[in-house]
């Protein structure tokens, strides 16, 4: 993904969000579909560059003689924290303040269980270092 191509998606986020108010004005509903319909546009746009961001982060973690489950709940944890932010903002804007909550909250519990084996990694590491 260059310049102009991030130039391309805020310029289409912008008209979105721009036209999203418009309609508001006049069909509430029209406006929040559409303003749904552009930020999952925008994030579709940035899953290629995603996906070359996940290969290159787990070639260097598997250079560095790291395990694929570490790298992986750390891009798992990533992602949904991306995705409940950005539903959690969807939801807030149309309205639905209470569903955004449960959003967020379910985002961080999933996140925290993604956790658990990484912090067990780090405990048993800990363990073998100290002393007895």
């Amino acid at each position: 993904m260059n310049a102009l191509d991030v130039v391309k998606i805020v310029v289409l986020a912008i008209l979105g969000a721009f036209l999203s108010q418009v309609l508001k004005e006049y069909k509430p509903f029209l406006g929040t579909a559409l303003s749904i319909i552009t930020a999952s546009a925008v994030f579709f746009f940035a899953l290629p560059e995603l996906e070359r961001i996940t290969v290159y982060a787990k070639s260097i973690y598997q250079v560095a003689g790291g395990k694929d489950m570490y790298i992986d709940s750390v891009l798992k944890i990533t992602g949904i924290a991306c995705l409940t932010w950005l539903g959690s903002d969807i939801l807030k804007d149309a309205g639905l303040s209470a569903a955004s909550t449960a959003v967020v909250m379910t985002g961080k519990v999933v996140c925290m269980g993604l956790c658990l084996p990484v912090i067990g990694a780090l405990f048993q590491t800990l363990l073998s270092i100290l002393p007895n």
